[in-house]
């Protein structure tokens, strides 16, 4: 019996993987995502770069006797209709956009857990809670976004609680779905037995059990959210016009598309290879949280 006992251990302990661990070692297989990761490294290791060893302040500094110009070893990108820099708007501009909309996740992150763990617990005020989110649910995310910002003028704080509202209920009804399947399991009962408090219930058997599909949506909406982000600063509604953001970096190229297309192609390039990239990573994550892929 201790034979076999001895051979249990040593075979749990070859096969037992911590969760992380395990975790890395499938989203690592995927080598797409690595990609993906590389390109997000890159560009935020040369924003942050850049406020070291770049003059910042051509991407806001108007040079008259370089307006317009080509892609040079003294500008790379060339320059736009101010003769602003386009490469460092565009390193700049990084930065902002990956705050602007990593921000604005984590907000409706943050809210979307809080509404659908109480909506999926609490029977009582389910339905209050989401019949509201459904209302939000039904206007488009980037509709919804243009009212607040029109009501409320353009600004980065406004563009950031505008992605934010537009993104809780998509994360609320996942949170809810997990929280309603996981509050029958029997631990959670056992723990209802032995006269838990029921936000401790919460805290340590429900949260930690179904916070995976959140990681995985967090993930893919990062994406859509740096989408909508250029889109509403390229419609005129994200920041200040002269701010160096890749939807204004676009809008100000696409007036110049048929004689300087790079003005527009550069930071039409980024968006898409930054969207692409967290999507990669997403579906990454995904395949390695979701166990009915296993």
């Amino acid at each position: 019996m201790f034979v076999s006992i001895r051979r249990y251990q040593r075979t749990s302990q070859i096969h037992s993987y911590n969760g992380w661990e395990s975790f890395i070692r499938k989203t690592t297989r995927h080598r797409i995502a690595i990609i993906g990761l590389l390109i997000l490294v890159y560009m935020l290791t040369l924003s942050i770069v850049s406020q070291f060893t770049f003059d910042t302040t051509l991407a806001t500094k108007n040079q008259f006797n370089a307006l317009l110009h080509g892609p040079s070893l003294a500008y790379p990108f060339g320059t736009d209709d101010f003769g602003r820099d386009l490469f460092t708007r565009v390193v700049v501009g990084t930065k902002l956009t990956f705050s602007i909309s990593i921000i604005s996740v984590v907000i409706a992150v943050i809210f979307g857990v809080l509404l659908g763990t109480i909506a999926g617990y609490f029977n009582h005020i389910d339905n209050l809670i989401m019949r509201i989110l459904d209302v939000v649910f039904a206007i488009p995310s980037l509709l919804l976004a243009v009212a607040i910002i029109a009501s409320f003028g353009a600004s980065i704080p406004n563009l950031i609680i505008a992605l934010s509202i537009g993104n809780i209920p998509s994360f609320a009804r996942t949170m809810r779905a997990s929280v309603l399947e996981i509050k029958r399991m029997e631990y959670v009962d056992a723990a209802r037995i032995t006269g838990e408090n029921t936000w401790n219930i919460i805290w340590r058997y429900i949260l930690p059990n179904a916070i995976a599909p959140m990681i995985v949506r967090f993930s893919l909406n990062i994406g859509v959210v740096v989408l909508t982000t250029s889109s509403l600063s390229f419609l005129g509604l994200g920041v200040a016009p002269d701010v160096a953001e890749w939807g204004n970096i676009l809008r100000t190229g696409s007036n110049y598309l048929e004689t300087h297309s790079n003005l527009a192609i550069v930071p039409g390039v980024c968006i898409m290879f930054v969207v692409l990239a967290f999507n990669f990573i997403g579906d990454a994550v995904r395949d390695a949280l979701d166990p009915r892929i296993h």
